[in-house]
């Protein structure tokens, strides 16, 4: 009859109404960092999902680099005392087991002097809301602490409708870093030796830059205790770049 056709039509109406504003609610609040298991990773050399491009962009002489990482929360292992944080290191250097995240190169993602009175706690810190303004690229947590002046950070939301764990929890989504760099900055990058991070040579018609981004992912043995060299690194991704401009443009000012 049309009566139970209409009654028909609006059970459905209102479970889709249902529908969308749970995934509405997801997509802005509730998900799960994804704790990250080093004894599995190191085992299946499964890495947390990402993606690295780079690019030159000759109309402004500039190197740009954008980085999504997921998102992520604690880190267990059978060699830890308890969960410790992780953080992401994004450089142009490799990330040792003798580095430390407050001591990268002056061009990497991580800004040095926001570790200064804080913790070594502190520095493994990571927001459970990640979404919120301030959680994100501050000084409130650290593991997705602030950058240095070539790279920024912001959180992206998930897709509800592929990111779900066994739980059917939304999982966090990712923090997508965008490194930019005139290259006239690229040769004032060094390491903790004060070391040229990216090669710059040049003949009579052309400079030719060259170097590699490296992309980790580290945790403390003990985020109580900062020890030296002991730190669990992995490295997701690492990627060689090589490119010329011509010295007309003089991008240098030689």
């Amino acid at each position: 009859t049309n009566s139970s056709k209409l009654m028909f039509l609006l059970l459905f109406a209102c479970v889709v109404v249902v529908n969308a504003a749970r995934i509405s609610k997801q997509s802005n609040s509730e998900c799960v960092a994804k704790q990250l298991d080093w004894d599995v990773m190191m085992a299946s050399g499964t890495k947390p999902m990402n993606s690295v491009s780079m690019s030159l962009n000759e109309d402004d002489s500039t190197f740009n680099v954008e980085v999504s990482l997921q998102y992520i929360g604690a880190a267990k292992s059978h060699t830890t005392l308890s969960n410790t944080g992780t953080s992401y290191v994004i450089d142009f250097v490799p990330f040792t087991m003798s580095d430390s995240v407050d001591a990268t190169s002056t061009c990497s993602n991580h800004q040095a002097s926001s570790y200064l009175n804080h913790t070594f706690e502190d520095w493994w810190k990571y927001s459970v809301t990640p979404w919120e303004e301030g959680h994100i690229g501050t000084e409130d947590f650290l593991a997705y602490g602030p950058t240095t002046s070539y790279w920024s950070v912001e959180y992206v939301e998930p897709d509800v409708h592929v990111m779900h764990d066994h739980n059917d929890a939304l999982q966090c989504g990712h923090v997508r870093y965008r490194g930019h760099f005139a290259l006239s900055s690229l040769q004032k990058c060094v390491d903790k030796q004060g070391e040229n991070v990216v090669r710059i040579q040049d003949d009579d018609n052309f400079f030719y830059i060259s170097g590699k981004l490296y992309v980790s992912i580290v945790s403390p043995m003990n985020n109580k205790r900062n020890i030296p060299g002991f730190n669990k690194i992995y490295s997701i991704h690492s990627e060689s770049f090589e490119f010329k401009i011509s010295k007309a443009i003089n991008v240098f000012g030689f």
